[in-house]
């Protein structure tokens, strides 16, 4: 029962994401990467580092290896502590980067106040084939 709430916000976001592509504003876009963003968040809040891994992006997951991944977010969040507040500071759509796969990705910042520090996050999400937002890459400042 504790992962109600969980399942249902990940029930919640699947439906908010459902339209094609095509027909949605940009707006409409950044919102479906914020949510995204943030039940991806919650695996890690969790400290479900392997599920974050496994739902992330193609991209991420051929970047770094899921017990690597585990054992650095491990650590860091040992160092932080549990996270206390999150707030969207920033976000932005870019389409085709330099210097990684072609597509449509989403920018999104995060202020968060973490038991032993504040930090800026940085979540950076792809548009998946499957018209699915997925996380490819993660970065605290």
């Amino acid at each position: 029962m504790k992962h109600l709430p969980l399942a249902a916000f990940l029930i919640a976001t699947l439906l908010l994401t459902s339209l094609p592509v095509a027909a949605q504003s940009d707006e409409d876009l950044l919102e479906q990467a914020r949510l995204a963003s943030e039940a991806w968040l919650s695996f890690m809040d969790h400290d479900a580092f392997a599920d974050a891994w496994d739902t992330s992006g193609n991209q991420m997951r051929e970047g770094v290896g899921q017990e690597e991944w585990v054992e650095q977010m491990t650590g860091i969040r040992q160092q932080l502590g549990r996270s206390t507040w999150r707030a969207p500071d920033q976000k932005r759509l870019q389409r085709d980067p330099e210097n990684v796969p072609p597509g449509l990705y989403a920018f999104v910042q995060y202020r968060t106040d973490y038991e032993n520090a504040p930090v800026e996050e940085l979540v950076v999400l792809f548009l998946e084939p499957d018209d699915q937002w997925r996380v490819v890459g993660y970065w605290l400042r």
